[in-house]
């Protein structure tokens, strides 16, 4: 005996998925942190954080990646990516509307990556006020360009 399937749900169209971000930024925001830091977290075990690895880039002949690798961990030493952070989030508290979203959710993202990156301090700080700014922008109605 063969059952009826169910009824597929709707798809969402874009314009209600658009609409869904313009009213809450918050969530894109969120996932752009967790996704980078997800990547984050990947990127320090298993590209910072081995010793067979920094044995490797100290060698004379170092293979051409060790720069990138290098470069990231000077970059966590002067904390770039809380410092980095904690200016967009800055930003975004200044610029216009428009502007505003796009610079909180940048600093969600390098904050997320701050988070594992050994910039902690700077980058939580920072994920806090670009979440109340983002929250701040979902009760205030767009502006138009």
């Amino acid at each position: 005996m063969n059952t009826p399937a169910a009824p597929l749900p709707p798809a969402v169209s874009q314009r209600k998925l658009c609409r869904l971000v313009k009213t809450t930024p918050i969530l894109p925001g969120l996932v752009f942190a967790a996704i980078m830091a997800g990547i984050a977290y990947v990127t320090r075990y298993q590209f910072v954080e081995p010793e067979a690895l920094g044995e490797l880039c100290q060698a004379d002949d170092a293979p051409l990646w060790c720069l990138a690798r290098t470069g990231l961990v000077v970059g966590t030493q002067w904390g770039v990516f809380g410092g980095l952070a904690m200016a967009l989030a800055g930003l975004s508290f200044v610029v216009s509307l428009r502007w505003a979203r796009y610079a909180a959710w940048a600093a969600m993202v390098v904050g997320g990556a701050g988070l594992y990156l050994y910039n902690t301090n700077f980058a939580a700080i920072a994920l806090v006020f670009a979440l109340v700014r983002l929250a701040r922008l979902g009760v205030q109605p767009a502006q138009q360009p």
